[in-house]
């Protein structure tokens, strides 16, 4: 009888029936990355009105990963893609309140940390983090996952804590102190007390070169991967679990540096097609320490000027897949597959007249791996 048929589902139907079976069989992290019950992620930041970067960005890759965006505000900046025409910073209090907020109601499968542009913001969200669970100490459970990076390397690296799933509140701190247009964004206050109070409750800190230099605050300059390498080690003496050094910065050089030499040989120098293949290409490489291995990600550099807010984008990409059951390793994996894809696909969109334009965040949503599947 008709009472007795099944219609088998098409379209987003069939999706959450996909989903369903997934959480059915334990794969939460697959059911999130379908549409159902994604794992509630928190930014802890700042707002950026040109939505390039900021809390806004934030929210839109946490949404574009398979997650459920949650904020609370540090800071409001009148920004655009010009740069930063100024700053309202949130009263301890009020930040207080927004934490407790948030906490006591929605508590967060994993946080994620960029401008807090004060010592007391800094005190603030670490009192409040470990409050509720934050802390580098015993942040693994003893599940394991081979070290694949970059689809090379399948070989299984045993126990390391970069290839174990957080326990403890995954939080993400990105030492967010200059804007892309060099307006500062925190005050000198903020290094230390990064230091003291919050880098030892991380599962990870993503620091650019610049930051890595101020937080490391010796004088020395990263210039090579192995530079990188030690930077990453020393700062992960600081209390933290892992360390993840990003190149771009150091990318972004080598590539005017090659335009460079390229423009002083002079346009009557012209290559051949197999030349111009065999030349070589300039690869973004970021650097991940866990306290017993390094772990390096390459991707192909992205020439463009679209690049506000790559920093944010990446710690909340990052936060997003340990909080869908990542690890480590995986996590800046998954993050890194992500921003690159949203560069690539937004070379052209040219949004603002300044030179801290945004990029389309967007252009990742869709992906079955790492994102919700676009229904």
């Amino acid at each position: 009888s008709s009472s007795s048929m099944i219609r088998v589902p098409t379209g987003r139907g069939a999706a959450v029936v996909a989903a369903a079976a997934a959480a059915a069989a334990g794969s939460l992290g697959a059911a999130a990355a379908l549409g159902l019950s994604p794992p509630p992620v928190l930014t802890i930041a700042g707002s950026d009105t040109g939505g390039g970067a900021g809390i806004q960005a934030d929210i839109k890759t946490i949404m574009a990963n398979g997650g459920y965006g949650m904020t609370v505000l540090t800071a409001l900046t009148a920004q655009n893609s010009r740069g930063v025409q100024g700053i309202f910073v949130v009263p301890p209090a009020f930040l207080q309140q927004q934490l407790a907020s948030v906490f006591d109601d929605l508590p967060p499968a994993a946080v994620k940390t960029g401008m807090l542009p004060d010592a007391a913001a800094v005190e603030t969200v670490a009192d409040t983090l470990r409050q509720y669970g934050a802390g580098s100490s015993g942040q693994t459970n003893g599940q394991t996952s081979g070290g694949v990076v970059n689809g090379a390397c399948r070989k299984s690296v045993g126990a390391a804590p970069g290839n174990l799933r957080p326990q403890a509140l995954p939080v993400v701190v990105d030492p967010v102190m200059v804007s892309t247009s060099g307006h500062a964004l925190a005050k000198q206050s903020v290094c230390a007390a990064l230091k003291q109070h919050l880098i030892p409750l991380a599962t990870m800190i993503t620091p650019n070169l610049a930051e890595a230099q101020a937080l490391l605050g010796d004088g020395r300059a990263l210039e090579s991967l192995e530079d990188m390498q030690q930077a990453a080690a020393d700062l992960h003496k600081l209390g933290c679990t892992s360390v993840l050094i990003k190149g771009g910065h150091l990318a972004e050089r080598k590539q005017k540096i090659k335009q460079a030499a390229a423009a002083a040989a002079g346009s009557s120098l012209q290559e051949t097609p197999q030349q111009q293949q065999d030349e070589e290409a300039v690869y973004a490489v970021d650097v991940l320490y866990d306290g017993t291995r390094c772990y390096y990600y390459t991707a192909p550099f992205i020439e463009t000027a679209n690049t506000h807010g790559t920093g944010c984008t990446l710690a909340a990409a990052i936060a997003t897949a340990l909080a869908n059951g990542q690890t480590p390793v995986q996590a800046v994996q998954t993050a890194k597959d992500y921003l690159t894809s949203a560069l690539a696909a937004s070379v052209g969109l040219g949004l603002g007249a300044g030179p801290q334009h945004p990029f389309n965040h967007g252009a990742g949503y869709g992906r079955v791996q790492g994102g919700p599947m676009g229904l």
